[in-house]
C-alpha cells in the first residue's frame, strides 16, 4: 500500500510530467512553428501574388476592350468621314491602337497570364452601335465625342497601373503607352475645337 507520501510525490510528478509531455520537446515545438510560419508564409506570398494576378487581368481586360472600340470606331471613321485631318487622325488610331494591343499581349503574356479575349463591354458597344447609327451630318462630331470621352477614361486607367500597378511587364507597358494615348487626347482636343 501507498503511504500518503507516496502518493503525494506519485501525484506531484504526474501534474509535472503530462503538461510536459503533451508539449512535445523544445525541438518538437521549434519545428511544428517554424512549419506554421513557412504555411502562412507561403500563403501570403500565394495570396500576394493572386492578388496582383487579378489586378493585371482587370486592366488588361479593361485596357483591350478600350483598344478595341478605339480601333472599330476609327475604322468606322476612315469610312465615313469628308474630313482629310479627322481621317488621318482616325487612321493613327487605327495604327497605334492595333500596336499597342500587341504589345500589351506580349506584357501579359510575359506576366504569365493568359491574354484577355478581344471584344467589347456593353458600354463601348453601345457606343460603337451610335456611332454606326449616326446620320452623315452628326458623324464626325459623335465621332470626336466618342474619343475625347473614351481617352479620358483610358488614360486614368493607364496612369492608375502606371502609378500603382504590380512592377513588371504590364505596368512597364502601361507608363511607356501613356505618352502616346495622351498625345491622341491633344490631337482630338484640337479637332474639336476646329469642328
Amino acid at each position: 500500500m501507498f503511504s500518503k507520501k507516496a502518493f503525494a510525490a506519485a501525484t506531484l510528478a504526474g501534474v509535472l510530467v503530462l503538461p510536459l509531455a503533451a508539449c512535445g520537446s523544445p525541438q518538437e515545438n521549434a519545428a511544428e512553428e517554424r512549419a506554421e510560419n513557412a504555411s502562412e508564409s507561403s500563403s501570403s506570398v500565394f495570396d500576394s501574388a493572386s492578388s496582383s494576378a487579378s489586378e493585371n487581368i482587370d486592366f488588361a481586360g479593361r485596357a483591350t476592350v478600350a483598344g478595341v472600340f478605339e480601333i472599330e470606331s476609327s475604322k468606322l471613321a476612315i469610312e465615313r468621314t469628308k474630313k482629310a485631318d479627322l481621317k488621318a487622325f482616325a487612321q493613327k488610331m487605327v495604327t497605334d491602337h492595333t500596336k499597342a494591343a500587341t504589345e500589351l499581349k506580349a506584357a501579359i503574356t510575359a506576366a504569365g497570364l493568359t491574354p484577355p479575349a478581344e471584344g467589347l463591354d456593353s458600354e463601348h458597344q453601345d457606343m460603337l452601335n451610335d456611332l454606326k447609327n449616326a446620320s452623315a451630318e452628326d458623324f464626325d462630331a459623335k465621332y470626336i465625342d466618342a474619343q475625347q470621352k473614351a481617352h479620358d477614361k483610358t488614360i486614368d486607367l493607364f496612369e492608375k497601373e502606371a502609378k500603382d500597378g504590380q512592377a513588371g511587364p504590364v505596368k512597364d507597358f502601361a507608363a511607356k503607352t501613356l505618352p502616346t494615348l495622351k498625345m491622341h487626347k491633344a490631337d482630338i482636343e484640337k479637332l474639336d475645337e476646329k469642328y
